[in-house]
């Protein structure tokens, strides 16, 4: 039996859970630039301690009304092997450590990828997020903006 750490957020009324090793850090919402031409799904930009980090629109991507930013939302910070960016959550909930046998995958039944399986939880349905895949192949351009961006500024200091 083997077990898989998942912190479980809610959007409004959606529960959505990210494996515990693909979040760096879960902090207070900012000030976040808009930034003109980039991809609708991308908020802007999040000057985090001087690393420039995209806000993904994760509303957008679960078909979700948009919001504007509060002060009670939390930014995720999520690291994947290539790469950083934000997703904003309404409330971090809770860390459990679940079998992984309790979930379904959807791997077999559904071609989106940012969704890797659902589980319940009391009378809800979790979706587990693939962080990986919650930047699509067209805001590729952002994320080169950001590994750049951060290259030249270790470079430069």
């Amino acid at each position: 039996m083997k077990d898989h750490l998942v912190n479980i957020f809610r959007i409004d009324e959606q529960l959505i859970a990210l494996p515990l090793e693909a979040i760096k850090q879960i902090v207070r919402s900012a000030k976040v630039k808009r930034i003109q031409g980039i991809s609708s799904s991308i908020l802007g930009i999040l000057n985090f301690h001087g690393d420039l980090l995209p806000v993904v629109d994760i509303r957008h991507k679960l078909g979700l009304e948009s919001k504007k930013l509060t002060l009670e939302d939390r930014f995720v910070i999520i690291g994947t092997k290539d790469f950083s960016f934000v997703i904003v959550v309404s409330e971090v909930m809770q860390i459990l450590n679940m079998d992984v046998h309790d979930r379904l995958s959807l791997s077999t039944l559904s071609s989106q990828s940012e969704v890797d399986s659902l589980f319940c939880l009391n009378e809800d349905v979790v979706m587990i997020l693939n962080a990986g895949e919650l930047l699509s192949a067209s805001e590729i351009s952002v994320k080169t903006m950001n590994l750049s961006i951060n290259h030249k500024k270790k470079i430069s200091a």
